[in-house]
C-alpha cells in the first residue's frame, strides 16, 4: 500500500515487507484497515512503518469490507458485501439489517450517509446517536429517471461545493444528484 502524505507518495512497510490490506482509511498517523475478515488499527511511526497493530473485531464469515469512512464523532462506517457495519464505542455492529452489497460510502457536509450499491442504486441515510448507540435511518433510495440509463453499479461518490452528490457508475457514466433541504430533488445523467 502507498499513501499520499506530506506532499509525497509513501510506501507503507510492516515487518520489513510492503504493507497489505483490503481497505484503508488514514486519519493523521492512525490507520484503520481490514484484512482477512478482521478490523484493525495501527499507527505509523516517523519512518512510515506500520506499528502497534491492534485487532478490534472480526466480521461474520464471508463478509468482505469495501470501504471505510469516519464521521466527525469518530464512528467508523464500513461498506461490505453483507450490508453496512459501524465501529462505535468499541463495538462492531451491523447498522443496516438487510444484506445489501454496499461498495461506496460518502458522509456529506450535513453528516448524512450515502451508500452506493455494488449492483444497485444509491441509498441515503441519516445518522443518529443516542447514548452509547449509533443507528442509521433510510431517507430515500435514489434512482435515475425512467428515461435515463440506470443509476446502478456505483463505483464513486463525491459531494461538490454546493452540497450536491456526484455518482460514478461502472457502465453508465456519471450522475448528478441535486440536494435541497437534505433530500434529493433531481437526478441528471
Amino acid at each position: 500500500v502507498s499513501i499520499y502524505k506530506d506532499d509525497q507518495m509513501l510506501k507503507l512497510i510492516q515487518d520489513g515487507r510492503p504493507f497489505v490490506c483490503n481497505t484503508l482509511l488514514v486519519n493523521r498517523d492512525k490507520l484503520w484497515y481490514t484484512r482477512a475478515g478482521k478490523l484493525y488499527s495501527a499507527r505509523l511511526n516517523s519512518g512510515n512503518r506500520v506499528e502497534y497493530e491492534i485487532i478490534y473485531a472480526s466480521f461474520p464469515e464471508a463478509i468482505r469490507a469495501h470501504e471505510l469512512k469516519e464521521d466527525k464523532k469518530g464512528t467508523l462506517f464500513i461498506a461490505t458485501n453483507g450490508g453496512l457495519f459501524g465501529w462505535y464505542q468499541s463495538k462492531l455492529e451491523k447498522l443496516v439489517r438487510d444484506s445489501l452489497h454496499f461498495r461506496e460510502i460518502l458522509i456529506d457536509s450535513r453528516g448524512h450517509l450515502w451508500l452506493g450499491q455494488y449492483g444497485g442504486p444509491v441509498n441515503h441515510y441519516t445518522i443518529h446517536y443516542e447514548g452509547t448507540a449509533v443507528s442509521v435511518k433510510l431517507l430515500e433510495t435514489v434512482r435515475s429517471p425512467l428515461a435515463s440509463q440506470a443509476l446502478e453499479k456505483v463505483r464513486a461518490l463525491e459531494e461538490d461545493s454546493e452540497g450536491n452528490i456526484w455518482v460514478g457508475t461502472r457502465y453508465n457514466g456519471m450522475f448528478h444528484i441535486t440536494v435541497n433541504n437534505g433530500r434529493s430533488t433531481s437526478v441528471k445523467h
